[in-house]
């Protein structure tokens, strides 16, 4: 989409030139999926439901049965919550920003672009994705699976950086295709 002039003539610079709002070093942005919450709640289950086999097993005399049946669901509820915790380390994405360019940290490795090598970046109507369009014609999604501060913050930051650097900013779209 090229140059956004309302965006360029706002810029602000400290008297040394830096782009007003950061310091010159590196910003870092984590994005952070929502707790599997339906996983957590199905282990909570199964662990009440193992601990009652425990005590059924014992007060009703169904012996090795009742024990059995019990440490099965208790042992399922611990793996349940484990991968869903593991799964929330795994999702996790790192966004480092500074005056040069950002790098990507998140489970498919890690990502880096020069600010120069960015044509445009444009964000859902969702507001859950946001892409960098390249030079090279490639692009890079950062996909959010949780609307909130971090995803905003990370939107200004771009908007500044790319405001300083080339003097364009972010792009909303009117639809967003991958919503359906």
């Amino acid at each position: 989409m090229g140059s956004n002039p309302t965006l360029a003539a706002r810029r602000r610079q400290h008297a040394d030139g830096r782009p007003h709002g950061h310091n010159g070093g590196v910003q870092v942005i984590t994005l952070k999926p929502r707790p599997p919450v339906r996983a957590f709640a199905v282990a909570a289950g199964l662990a009440v439901l193992g601990a009652v086999a425990l005590v059924a097993g014992d007060l009703l005399k169904w012996g090795v049965v009742g024990l059995v049946l019990g440490i099965i669901l208790i042992v399922a509820a611990l793996l349940l919550a484990l991968a869903g915790v593991g799964t929330m380390a795994r999702m996790r994405v790192t966004v480092n920003l500074d005056d040069k360019g950002f790098t990507v940290i998140g489970p498919d490795g890690e990502r880096s672009r020069d600010w120069s090598d960015v044509l445009r970046v444009t964000q859902s109507a969702s507001g859950k994705r946001i892409t960098f369009h390249n030079r090279d014609m490639s692009k890079l999604q950062l996909i959010s699976h949780s609307e909130g501060v971090e995803m905003a913050r990370l939107r200004a930051a771009i908007i500044e950086y790319l405001d300083a650097s080339r003097g364009y900013g972010l792009h909303q779209l009117d639809d967003d295709p991958e919503a359906s």
